[in-house]
């Protein structure tokens, strides 16, 4: 209705014009604004270099005078029911909004108050002045028409502005959802992952080893990562990596060592996610595990195996809401008095999740790297994104306990590459935990995981000698030399901008104690970027829909599985004839 109302509204307005014109609507970036054009542009909306956007009243919208771009901008505060807890209103008009984190929103103190759709959104109009030294891109109308011409294409123009400001406010009814869908279901593509590949020479030659970083898309989320490296062995006295870009992004490498342990042969050393290592001398595995539904999973998260759990979407319905989630359960014994327990677990993301990850950030569009900009300074996206991958649970889950008849949450999962995945400890507080029974609780979205492994240990830390090791020699595939640029954590980067980048790596090796085992670990800062179409307008109510519906990501990862599910089995049956 939304489109179709912004056309009859377009039709009636040149119905009415017998005045030729031309009228361009476009975004630039300010630079490339003639001087003769800064004399004549309408400005609707201005992208700050920060990432911030600033929109204009269409009845007093921007111009440039000198040095800055003078207007009156349009500052909206949007509540959704989700984030209210009390609307006070007084002779039916609201007054003021309680938020469920304790904020009040007065409405005196803005000049409008809109209500719709689940949505209240306050309305203020403030005279600014933005330097142009701070803008980035502008929005703007052009017009060169007679005078009649003129003023019905501003009412067309912003007729066409405002019905997408009213699109984005209108993110829950159900008549935009229609006009507005998530983007449709991608094409063929080829499986895709994300960070560096780390392969390992085990004296014969370079083996698949670790893939460092998942999820840190970009400079904002930069995260180091500590991955044992299980085929490495010491050649000549030396170790030998080769660290390669096989996918379809940017990759970013700040720092690179070797972290060496050598242990007692009776233990194991598992990294935390935050580089703590950890020995494991007593594990035990869990005594039952089952999901909501009763169904057993024991046989495959007792031992770490090729037998892997992962979510079962035969009879799932994408608009149930219960059929969205795997509620999972671990029991394990514990001794009664336990104070404390290292949980190590091997799970992933699937490789479905992480395609989701590179569809989620193509609904920005031509705005991705604003988002981007966002996230670096930690804006109001990254909180978003907090809520996509820690409340939603798609990258980074919930470690619940249970303790007495509550659940308590202790500590976060993290997803690895969907191609490696890799043991990580999580020392857990189990204090507050009654009885000999521990009891673990993971909720896990459809399609987003796999778990291999989990298994508990009660034991203390045994002492262990842990050394880095700074690179010996670096050397990229064409020729440079990377050793100063991988020494240290500096916010200088290796870059591999194009599949097939490569580098080769190499460690001296230091002497081992015969009666110590050795646990190689390679240490590796940075992130990347994806190669996105980075074109097209925003899908903005897809974007808030993301934002405030729980459901909304794993609902449309699901609808899409299901899709390519069905596609697969019409081409295999299609095949068989």
């Amino acid at each position: 209705m939304l489109r179709k109302g912004i056309a009859v509204i377009t039709l009636i307005v040149f119905s009415f014009t017998h005045f030729s014109c031309k009228t361009t609507v476009d975004e630039k970036d300010l630079a490339s604004v003639t001087e003769k054009e800064r004399s004549q542009v309408v400005i609707l909306a201005v992208t700050k270099v920060s990432g911030e956007t600033v929109v204009f009243d269409e009845k007093k919208p921007g111009k440039i005078k000198g040095d800055a771009i003078v207007g009156t901008a349009v500052k909206e505060r949007s509540v959704h029911s989700y984030e209210i807890e009390e609307i006070i209103r007084s002779a039916g008009k609201i007054i003021a909004v309680v938020t469920k984190d304790g904020e009040r929103i007065h409405a005196p103190l803005f000049e409008e108050v809109k209500e719709e759709s689940g949505w209240i959104t306050f309305v203020d109009y403030e005279e600014i002045s933005i330097p142009l030294s701070d803008v980035e891109f502008i929005k703007i109308k052009k017009v060169t028409v007679t005078t009649l011409g003129a003023v019905l294409i501003v009412v067309a123009i912003f007729a066409v502005f405002a019905g997408i400001i009213a699109a984005i406010v209108s993110a829950s009814s159900e008549e935009e959802e229609e006009e507005e869908p998530p983007p449709p279901p991608p094409g063929p593509a080829p499986p895709t992952t994300s960070c560096p590949f780390v392969y390992s020479f085990d004296g014969e030659q370079f083996v698949f080893d670790a893939e460092p970083y998942g999820g840190a898309i970009c400079e904002g989320l930069k995260r180091t990562e500590w991955s044992e490296l299980e085929h490495l062995r010491a050649v000549d006295g030396q170790y030998r990596l080769l660290m390669r870009n096989e996918l379809d992004e940017t990759q970013y490498t700040d720092e690179l060592k070797l972290v060496v342990t050598d242990h007692p042969e009776e233990v194991r050393v598992i990294s935390s996610i935050t580089g703590e290592f950890h020995t494991i001398s007593d594990p035990i595995a869990p005594t039952r595990a089952y999901d909501g539904r009763g169904k057993d999973l024991l046989y495959l998260v007792s031992e770490k195996d090729m037998r892997i759990w992962q979510t079962e979407t035969e009879g799932r319905d994408p608009n149930r809401h219960e059929d969205l989630r795997d509620e999972l359960f671990f029991e394990f014994p514990k001794p009664k008095h336990a104070k404390q327990v290292k949980l190590y677990v091997n799970a992933n993301t699937t490789l479905w999740g992480s395609k989701m990850s590179r569809e989620y950030l193509e609904l920005f569009g031509g705005k991705v790297d604003a988002y981007y900009a966002e996230l670096n300074r930690r804006g109001r996206f990254y909180h978003d994104f907090e809520k996509l991958v820690i409340d939603r649970g798609m990258y980074i889950m919930k470690i619940g306990v249970k303790s007495g008849d509550r659940w308590v949450t202790k500590g976060l999962l993290y997803g690895g590459g969907p191609l490696n995945a890799e043991d990580v400890v999580y020392v857990l507080d189990i204090d507050d935990v009654p009885g000999e029974i521990l009891t673990i609780k993971l909720v896990a979205p459809v399609t987003f995981w796999m778990i291999n492994h989990l298994a508990v240990d009660y034991s203390d830390d045994v002492q262990i000698e842990v050394e880095e090791l700074q690179l010996y020699r670096a050397i990229a595939h064409d020729g440079r030399e990377l050793r100063e640029l991988l020494l240290k954590e500096d916010g200088v980067y290796y870059e591999m901008p194009e599949l097939g980048d490569w580098a080769e790596l190499s460690f001296l090796a230091p002497e081992q104690d015969s009666s110590f085992a050795r646990t190689i670990f390679v240490k590796a800062s940075g992130y990347y970027d994806m190669h996105l179409k980075r074109e097209g307008i925003p899908r903005y109510i897809a974007i808030l829909r993301s934002r405030y519906d729980k459901d909304f990501m794993i609902r449309y990862s699901l609808q899409n599985y299901l899709q390519r599910e069905q596609e697969i089995k019409r081409q295999l049956a299609k095949a068989a004839f």
